[in-house]
């Protein structure tokens, strides 16, 4: 057992110190930072669960309940480690409040949902028609100038199509380049994803194939051997105009 007056010495500085010397390649990660901006100067025995809400309240106006549940762990983390090293009892350790978490990855988005799904995708014409209403409800109001927001159209099924028949994060996909792809001896095109685009920090090989991927599989045979190109790019376009992959997926969506 732990007395009060040993364990009421110990700071949030501490077991974070404490934690990080057990797992140094911790040290920079950025969930820390907002640990430290709200529990810096707390007392270990300070933070209660009722402390724990009013982060959660604080942070998840800010961030998903997910992210706030990941910077949590690590806090939890903090206080096993000082069970473990017996600085701290079980009575003087808080009940930890955790949001959901994101769903379990198995989770599926059926044929005929992913169909609904590029329909509602915006084409050219739509994208014209909202400009021109744009354009025509220009002008001044008591003598505010008003201007509508004049959107810009992007070929984007191709690439949603390649995220739906391989699975691949968008993250890592926005980083594929044409070094990446190579091809098989049964004429299948694989794209190797190197472990540092990727969120988990391994490898990956995507096989460019199926039903989804016909026009990826004819874009792969009839760009890779040409030089000058660097990013792989996801639709076919006219007249042999080269577009980046961030061109044809802007971080405009929204």
């Amino acid at each position: 057992m732990v007395l009060p007056s040993e364990s009421g010495r110990l700071s949030y500085e501490y077991l974070r110190d404490s934690y990080l010397n057990g797992k140094p390649e911790q040290a920079s990660n950025p969930k820390i930072k907002h640990l430290d901006k709200f529990f810096g100067g707390i007392k270990a025995t300070a933070i209660t669960t009722d402390l724990l809400r009013s982060y959660i309240a604080s942070r998840g106006c800010k961030v998903a309940g997910p992210t706030v549940r990941r910077e949590l762990s690590i806090l939890r983390a903090m206080f096993n480690d000082a069970l473990k090293s017996k600085k701290i009892s079980h009575d003087q350790t808080p009940w930890f409040p955790m949001p959901k978490d994101s769903e379990a990855a198995g989770s599926y988005i059926y044929p005929e949902d992913f169909a609904k799904i590029l329909a509602a995708l915006p084409t050219k014409q739509s994208i014209d028609a909202k400009n021109a209403k744009v354009k025509r409800q220009a002008g001044r109001r008591n003598g505010t100038i008003l201007r509508g927001r004049v959107r810009e159209y992007h070929h984007l099924r191709p690439f949603f199509c390649f995220l739906y028949a391989t699975g691949c994060r968008v993250g890592a996909a926005e980083k594929i380049t044409w070094k990446m792809v190579r091809k098989k001896k049964d004429a299948e095109f694989v794209i190797d994803l190197p472990a540092e685009i990727m969120k988990t920090k391994n490898g990956l090989s995507l096989t460019v194939t199926g039903k989804l991927m016909q026009k990826r599989q004819r874009l792969c045979e009839q760009t890779v051997p040409r030089p000058g190109r660097i990013r792989f790019r996801f639709d076919e376009l006219p007249d042999g105009v080269e577009q980046s992959m961030r061109q044809s997926w802007p971080a405009r969506l929204r």
